[in-house]
C-alpha cells in the first residue's frame, strides 16, 4: 500500500546552533517525507546558509518574520495530502513521522498531534520544562481523541499534522497570534469545522529544550499568557478566572516560604514562571477588554 505523501513545514529565525539536529533528525525519518519547506524570517546567525547547502530542503523568505507567517508561507508551496509541522529547536525520533502517520490512518482523522519532551541540561531547565508540560499544555498520559477546546491534548506545532485540505479550509494560520498560540487557535478552528476528528497520541514524540536565560524564559511566558487571551477573546467570549493556576503558583511560592536550598529555588522558579504567565493573561485582557484571569 502507498503511503499517504506528507509534507513538513518549518518556521526558522536564528536557530543556527540547533537546525542541524532538526534536518538530521528529519533525514533520518523511517517514513518517506514527500518534501521538507522552511521559511526562515531572516535569520543573521548563518541559519539560512546552513539550510541552503542541504539540497533535499526548500528553503523559502517569510519577510514577515514571525512564525504564524512562516507557515503560511511554507503552506502555500506544500503539494501533499498531510502536512507536518515541527519547529527549528526540535528534534524528531526516528518513527515520529510514522506514528504521526500511523494515528492519522482512520478515514475521519483530519489531524493529529504528539508528545513534547524536553531533556534538560540544568536544574533550571528541569524546573522550566515541568511547568510547562505540566501546568500550562497539560498533556496527561495516554493516546485520545481531542473534543473539546482546551489546552488538554492540545495540537501544538512542534508536533502535529493536519490533512492538507483541511488547513485551506480553514485559511491557514491566523497571523495576529504571530509566534504565540497560533497553533492552538488553529486547532479550535479545525474542531469548529466539525469535518473530522482530532486526535492526541503520545507514540509520536519531538523533542525540543527550554530557554537558555531566566530573561528569555519569563518573556516567554509572558507570551504564552497573552496568546491564552487571544484564545479566549476570539473563541471563548466570557469571563475566566485559572483557579487552578494560582493554586499551583501559591502552592509553589508556600513551598518556597518552608524549605531551602534546591527545593525552595526550584519552587521560586516555577512561582515566578507563573506570576510571568498571569502578569501576561493581565496585559492580554487589558489589551483586549477581556476577562482572561
Amino acid at each position: 500500500m502507498t503511503p499517504i505523501s506528507v509534507s513538513l513545514v518549518v518556521p526558522t529565525l536564528n536557530e543556527a546552533s540547533k537546525i542541524s539536529a532538526l534536518l538530521e533528525s528529519v533525514h533520518a525519518q523511517t517514513y518517506p517525507i514527500s518534501e521538507v519547506v522552511i521559511a526562515d524570517g531572516g535569520s543573521t546567525d548563518g541559519t539560512r546558509e546552513l539550510i541552503a547547502a542541504d539540497p533535499r530542503v526548500i528553503l523559502v523568505d517569510n519577510p514577515r518574520r514571525h512564525a504564524a507567517a512562516g507557515r503560511n508561507t511554507a503552506l502555500n508551496l506544500c503539494t501533499a495530502d498531510w502536512v507536518l509541522f515541527t519547529d527549528g529547536d526540535c528534534r524528531l525520533e526516528r518513527d515520529w513521522a510514522a506514528r504521526l502517520m500511523a494515528a492519522a490512518s482512520g478515514p475521519d482523522v483530519v489531524g493529529v498531534g504528539g508528545q513534547v519532551i524536553v531533556e534538560p541540561r540544568t536544574v533550571f531547565e528541569k524546573v522550566c520544562a515541568q511547568v510547562l508540560l505540566s501546568v500550562i499544555l497539560r498533556h496527561g498520559a495516554g493516546s485520545r481523541p481531542v473534543i473539546a477546546k482546551s489546552m488538554d491534548g492540545a495540537l501544538i506545532t512542534a508536533n502535529c499534522a493536519y490533512r492538507r485540505d483541511i488547513l485551506q479550509c480553514v485559511g491557514g494560520f491566523d497571523e495576529r497570534f504571530s509566534n504565540f498560540g497560533e497553533d492552538i487557535d488553529l486547532m479550535f478552528r479545525v474542531l469548529d469545522l466539525q469535518a473530522g476528528t482530532v486526535q492526541h497520541t503520545e507514540d509520536a514524540v519531538v523533542i525540543t529544550d527550554m530557554p537558555a536565560s531566566f530573561t528569555a524564559t519569563l518573556s516567554k511566558w509572558r507570551q504564552y499568557g497573552m496568546a491564552s487571551s487571544h484564545l479566549h477573546k476570539y473563541h471563548h467570549r466570557r469571563s475566566s478566572i485559572d483557579i487552578g493556576l494560582y493554586r499551583h503558583m501559591f502552592g509553589l511560592m508556600w513551598q518556597a516560604a518552608r524549605t531551602s536550598g534546591d527545593t525552595r529555588a526550584e519552587a521560586l522558579v516555577g512561582a515566578v514562571q507563573l506570576a510571568s504567565h498571569i502578569g501576561g493573561k493581565l496585559e492580554g485582557s487589558l489589551r483586549l477588554r477581556t476577562v482572561n484571569l
